[in-house]
């Protein structure tokens, strides 16, 4: 009986101390697993057989969608997958897909264009000339040429024509061999002026407006120290009135003429109206003539209210402007 228990006591004794084990083990994993850094997973995604076929889908993906240089795809194989391609190698990769490629451009249907934009650019000095559709943004010509003229556009339009290629209207500017070649190959499609070279014309203008502006600002502020210098010393100021007079009489012109091109061409701040455009040069004009140096105060939006010189911030060390925002008076540079 006696050795019964013994063995029953020694049993469970023995069980106790597997569980105690067990908890223990279980406890240190616990505090190893909260003291030690988690590292991330990084499972395998998947495996790529890298040949050379891959590879060159691989380069001309690179040029191709990610816009990248021949230097920079050389970079990324050495740098991501140990493998030296020369610059040589990647050029005749890409130039390897052009046939191909200009094949499959050759098989789109271009009687979906509506308006096209034609223009001409250059590569080393070669002109190249391209056509785009306003609606897709899809480039259906891009034509590498040794000349811009009449024939070499109007052939090119004749193959586009071929393709289907009927639109409404065409967007250029006013290259004489673009023009010519369209009255060539699409005589009855007219032919509209582009906003962009119309608006480098006006604000050319409103900037050369506006440094004669300054300059008018600028003489009769000369011409009114004249005359205060005068008036100090006790001398006749006919002479100097005349002067300040005249120059008062070019000023005015000179800035409205600068304010009518300007607020043409869309070079006045968002948010003003011509009347407001206007009062603000004027206003600025006066604050300056009167003796101080002014600047457009942040915010102001003249034209729902007249303007009032008092308005403006005025700054000794300040430069006026004409036109709101951080620029530098023109002319300045020349005197």
């Amino acid at each position: 009986m006696g050795d019964q228990n013994k063995r029953v006591f020694r049993g469970k004794s023995a069980g106790r101390k597997l569980l105690v084990s067990h908890q223990v083990h279980t406890a240190q994993q616990a505090l190893q697993q909260a003291f030690e850094p988690s590292s991330p997973r990084d499972d395998v995604l998947f495996y790529l057989p890298v040949t050379k076929a891959w590879l060159r889908q691989l380069v001309l993906a690179l040029v191709l969608i990610c816009h990248s240089s021949y230097r920079g795809v050389v970079e990324l194989l050495a740098d991501l997958f140990d493998y030296s391609m020369s610059l040589g190698n990647v050029h005749n990769i890409v130039r390897s897909a052009m046939p191909q490629a200009r094949w499959i451009n050759q098989q789109y249907d271009l009687s979906a264009v509506g308006i096209g934009t034609h223009d001409e650019i250059f590569q080393a000095s070669d002109p190249v000339l391209v056509g785009v559709d306003t609606a897709s943004t899809f480039c259906y010509l891009l034509s590498w040429e040794e000349h811009r003229d009449a024939e070499t556009w109007g052939i090119r339009l004749l193959e586009l024509v071929d393709r289907g290629f009927a639109p409404q209207a065409i967007v250029a500017d006013g290259g004489s061999g673009l023009r010519a070649g369209q009255k060539l190959a699409l005589s009855d499609v007219p032919c509209r002026g582009d906003h962009f070279h119309l608006i480098r014309e006006f604000e050319s203008a409103a900037g050369c407006l506006e440094r004669r502006a300054y300059q008018a600002i600028d003489a009769c502020e000369q011409r009114q120290h004249e005359q205060r210098r005068q008036e100090r010393r006790g001398k006749p100021l006919h002479s100097p009135a005349l002067r300040l007079r005249s120059a008062r009489a070019a000023c005015d012109p000179a800035i409205k003429l600068f304010d009518d091109v300007s607020f043409a061409a869309g070079l006045a701040p968002p948010g003003h109206t011509r009347r407001g455009w206007s009062e603000l040069c004027s206003t600025l004009h006066a604050v300056r003539l009167r003796g101080g140096r002014t600047s457009v105060p942040r915010g102001a939006v003249p034209g729902s209210a007249p303007a009032d010189p008092s308005v403006a911030e005025e700054r000794p060390g300040g430069v006026s402007r004409l036109r709101e925002g951080n620029r530098r008076k023109p002319g300045s540079a020349g005197k």
